[in-house]
């Protein structure tokens, strides 16, 4: 069932009628749209950094372009000291050439210096690796949450529609040599589906057509949904990849088909690419696997048709030896060997047992890149017997509507024949089911939540992470002494590397929100369009000078003609771990009453919620004003909501402006690289480290 139901049932209960629209539309808008009530106001700034290369070098001469979609915003090159900085309006991809080098994309805000690092691209090539991808089920179903813009592909226009879903991380797409995707289901248009499975996926054709305009080379197929449409949605996905010139592996009509790498050659390397997946559907009478009951024929019957699937039909399913050999096989063939594995469990970002063993027989058996997928949640980056291991990259294109999937990356490695010489990560947002490039915060949220599942040769930075092992790295450390009653302290980019408590306790916690200091961090044409959160958009509810110091807010207001609440809540509703919880933020109102802060708890992802808590926040004075409560999570809550509540006057117009609102979620006595608050209550010396290049980030905020 739709969770957007389950959530407006909440409302109800936590005393908000039905959920108020102002002005907002409910459809996320088109590139080739413009919707004015969208935007809001831009900020110009300049956008400034370095080009090094891995010795950390400067290079002069790199050409420098600010990108959004297929649109070069600006220009410049590097002077002699790798240096260089052009004029944005808002976050923009910053792409980064040189004849001597290979391609290099990252992502920048105006007015936070980043460093771009670039690797020789002799006799290499640079690989690139996107998630989980789906255009299917609620990318065709109309959107009954009018305070969550998403996106709801037009039939009559399908084509356009996925090609704009992907234009916004086209840059990314297009910059590597090779790109790759997990496609996470049939491109068919045939009417028959697995009749065993509780969830099906089934996209268009013309989805091949715009993943290969974008940028995409190669596609995984050994995952558990390529079949749902059984071999005839199999065959057409095939023909259909092969008519758009996208290479594929990892399933056909027989277990040779199946394991058959697919070999792309470039700059005179050949790449071979295995897929394989453990999840092969064995509970079911007709599974999914190349390689199990291969002599058995199943017979479906739909009214007048019906429909042989040979048991030999499917996907290639590994044991230790099929893989070990498969790949063995593949060195033997090209130049570097690549294998995706589908495996783990869902929502899970460490691997099972299951998955570790396979990636370890791929990587002893020669494969110079293990890049798995299935949890449709990010996990770390390692080196494993000399490959490098991507655990899981989460989603890239999905209609998914749980929290821990809306945040991903895509993956690049620049490879020799000698193997992988160096990784890097773009940050990805799924924004109404559109995948962004994200910087600043955001970014380096991502990066850190990379970092901290990574080995150690991985290091959040700015704007993703850095490979230490790579890279030449230089960071610096302060020692400082923090002292206070409860009191807490905010990252700006650093991460504590150690921590000496001389009297009380130290605590280490995460900011679940985000995105709650509602700045711009998605490079897209719209300003501050508020990700994550849900509330009625009317082109002055959201972005600067709303916020404290006239930095970017975000604004609920209503009139006595208004019948229903402003609301103002996360997008969706958020998991938790921790046994205490803290919610705080800024907030200027103008009235005494009819403002309110409610906190839900659930047991599940949908249902309604079984305890609620209530603050009410009273006036300021017009001025800005703190609140903070101390949340205790009920012992059988999973799952955690916010609400602030404006309700309309009896007379007149009210309105509440809040700025930097953060869930922190606290429980780690232990330093983490993802860690980005810290509280103490007594006295200790904690010792901080960033990058040499960011020694601003050594300062941690207190308030």
């Amino acid at each position: 069932m739709d969770e957007s139901i389950y959530r407006r049932q909440a409302l109800a209960g936590v005393g908000a009628a039905t959920a108020s629209v102002i002005g907002g539309c409910s459809v996320y808008p088109r590139s080739d749209e413009t919707d004015e009530p969208q935007r809001t106001r831009s900020v110009e700034g300049s956008v400034i950094g370095t080009v090094v290369d891995i010795d950390r070098e400067p290079i002069e001469d790199a050409a420098i372009e600010a990108v959004r979609e297929t649109t070069v915003l600006a220009e410049t090159t590097t002077d002699a000291d790798g240096r260089f900085e052009l004029e944005a309006d808002g976050p923009v991809w910053l792409r980064a050439s040189h004849e001597a080098y290979l391609t290099q994309l990252g992502q920048a805000v105006p007015d936070e210096p980043i460093r771009i690092v670039l690797t020789p691209n002799a006799e290499a090539v640079s690989l690139s690796f996107g998630g989980d991808v789906m255009f299917g089920r609620r990318f065709y179903e109309e959107n009954s949450d009018a305070l969550s813009p998403r996106y709801e592909i037009d039939p009559a226009r399908r084509l356009a529609d996925h090609r704009d879903i992907l234009s916004h991380i086209e840059p990314v797409l297009e910059h590597a040599d090779v790109t790759s995707v997990n496609l996470e289901t049939p491109l068919t248009t045939s009417d028959w589906r697995h009749p065993e499975k509780l969830y099906g996926f089934v996209s268009h054709p013309v989805a091949a057509d715009a993943l290969a305009d974008a940028g995409v080379d190669y596609v995984a197929l050994g995952n558990n949904h390529v079949f749902d449409a059984l071999t005839p949605g199999l065959e057409e996905t095939v023909s259909t990849l092969d008519s758009a010139g996208i290479s594929y592996s990892g399933a056909g009509m027989d277990s040779d088909a199946a394991w058959e790498p697919a070999i792309v050659s470039r700059n005179g390397i050949d790449i071979a690419y295995l897929s394989c997946t453990t999840v092969t559907g064995t509970a079911y009478d007709i599974d999914w696997s190349a390689d199990h009951g291969v002599d058995e024929t199943h017979t479906l019957e739909d009214g007048d048709e019906s429909l042989s699937v040979p048991g030999s039909a499917g996907v290639a399913a590994p044991t230790e030896t099929r893989l070990s050999e498969a790949v063995e096989s593949a060195t033997a063939r090209a130049d570097v060997v690549v294998v995706q594995i589908h495996g783990g469990n869902e929502y899970q970002r460490e691997p099972t047992p299951r998955l570790e063993t396979l990636t370890d027989v791929a990587a002893e058996a020669g494969a110079d890149l293990v890049v798995n997928h299935h949890p449709h949640v990010v996990g770390g980056i390692e080196r494993r017997h000399g490959a490098l291991v991507a655990w899981t990259l989460g989603n890239l294109v999905f209609d998914q509507e749980l929290w821990e999937t809306l945040r991903s990356y895509v993956l690049t490695a620049h490879v020799t024949e000698d193997g992988v010489v160096r990784a890097s990560i773009n940050p990805v947002l799924l924004e109404g089911y559109v995948p962004k490039g994200v910087a600043g915060r955001l970014g380096s949220v991502i990066g850190r939540e990379t970092a901290v599942r990574s080995d150690d040769s991985i290091l959040p930075t700015r704007t993703g992470i850095a490979d230490t092992e790579a890279v030449s790295w230089s960071s610096e450390t302060v020692d400082t002494t923090v002292s206070g009653t409860s009191d807490v302290y905010a990252s700006t980019g650093s991460w504590v590397d150690s921590v000496d408590v001389l009297e009380g306790t130290v605590e280490f916690g995460r900011d679940r929100f985000v995105t709650g200091q509602f700045g711009d961090y998605v490079v897209d044409d719209q300003r501050f369009e508020g990700p994550l959160w849900r509330f009625g958009r009317d082109g002055r509810s959201a972005g600067p000078p709303l916020g404290r110091d006239e930095g970017s807010g975000l604004r609920l207001a209503r009139h006595e003609d208004n019948v229903d609440n402003a609301i103002l809540s996360p997008r969706l509703r958020l998991p938790i771990d921790g046994e205490e919880l803290s919610i705080t933020g800024v907030y200027r109102f103008d009235h005494e009453d009819g403002l309110e802060l409610s906190i839900s708890w659930y047991d599940d992802t949908s249902g309604g919620s079984f305890e609620r808590d209530r603050f009410d926040l009273s006036g300021t004075g017009g001025e800005w004003d703190r609140f903070h409560h101390r949340l205790n999570r009920p012992a059988d809550a999973t799952y955690i909501d916010v609400y602030l509540i404006l309700s309309p006057p009896e007379s007149g117009s009210r309105e509440a402006v809040f700025d930097e609102i953060r869930l922190l979620e606290w429980g780690d006595d232990e330093p983490r690289k993802d860690a980005d608050h810290l509280r103490v209550d007594g006295e200790a010396n904690v010792e901080f480290e960033a990058r040499e290049d960011t020694v601003d980030d050594l300062m941690w905020e207190q308030f």
